[in-house]
C-alpha cells in the first residue's frame, strides 16, 4: 500500500509466528522514490516500554523533585516576608506597651522609607510628645501646689494677723502702764517680743504668697 499510494506510515501487527504469545511488533515504513521502494523499521513493543517506563520514571522524579524544592522555596519565602512584616509590628506593638506602662524614652529605629518606617517615625514623634506634654503637666501641677500653698499662706497669715496686732497692741500699752520694778513687767515683755516674732513670720508668709515682680528680658 505504501508502495502504490508512495506514503510514509505506522504499522502495529503480531508476528505471524505465534501472534497469542509473542508481542506485538511496531513498524515504521517510508517509501523511498529513487528506489522506488518501500523501507521498514521494525521494533518489539517490550523493547519500548523498557525506555519508556525508566522515562515516565525519570519524568515523576524530577517532577517530585521540583515540588518538593518550589515548596521548601514557598515556604522558605512565606516565613522571610512574614518576618520581615511582622516583626517591626511586633516590636512596635511591644515598644507601645511600654510607653503604656511610662517609660516614655521608648524610641524605635527608622531603617527603611516605607510605610513602617512612617509608623515608626510617627511612632518616636508621639513618645516625644508625650513625654514633652507630662514633663508639663508634672510642672503645672507643682506650680498650681505652689499657688495653692500661697494663697493658704496669705489666707493663714490674713487671718492670724489681725489678733496678733490686738495682742502686740495691748502688751504695748500695758508696757507702757507698768512698773518695771513689777515681776509681772518680764511677761508683759515676753509677750510683746514673741508677738513681734509671730508678726514677721505672718510678713514672710504674705511676702511669700505674693507673685514675683516679672523680670523683663529681650
Amino acid at each position: 500500500m505504501c508502495r502504490q499510494e508512495k506514503k510514509s506510515g505506522w504499522l502495529s501487527y503480531h508476528p505471524q509466528s505465534d501472534s497469542s504469545r509473542e508481542a506485538r511488533k511496531l513498524a515504521r515504513l517510508n517509501y523511498f522514490s529513487p528506489w522506488d521502494r518501500v523501507v521498514v523499521v521494525e521494533m518489539g513493543e517490550k523493547e519500548l516500554d523498557g525506555p519508556a517506563k525508566t522515562i515516565t520514571r525519570r519524568i515523576l522524579a524530577t517532577m517530585a523533585f521540583m515540588i518538593i524544592v518550589v515548596g521548601a522555596l514557598a515556604v522558605m519565602l512565606a516565613f522571610l516576608a512574614a518576618k520581615t512584616f511582622t516583626d517591626p509590628i511586633l516590636s512596635m506593638t511591644s515598644a507601645m506597651r511600654r510607653v503604656k506602662s511610662g517609660r516614655l524614652e521608648e524610641r524605635l529605629p527608622v531603617s527603611t522609607q516605607d510605610e513602617l518606617g512612617e509608623m515608626a517615625a510617627a511612632f518616636n514623634q508621639m513618645s516625644e510628645m508625650l513625654k514633652r506634654d507630662l514633663a508639663l503637666e508634672e510642672k503645672l501641677t507643682e506650680q498650681q501646689k505652689m499657688a495653692s500653698l500661697g494663697v493658704f499662706s496669705a489666707e493663714v497669715a490674713h487671718e492670724i494677723n489681725n489678733p496678733m496686732g490686738i495682742i502686740l497692741g495691748y502688751a504695748c500699752h500695758l508696757e507702757t502702764k507698768m512698773d518695771p520694778d513689777d515681776p509681772r513687767y518680764h511677761f508683759v515683755q515676753e509677750i510683746r517680743s514673741e508677738s513681734k516674732r509671730c508678726v514677721g513670720i505672718l510678713s514672710d508668709l504674705l511676702r511669700y504668697a505674693r507673685l514675683p515682680d516679672p523680670e523683663f528680658q529681650p
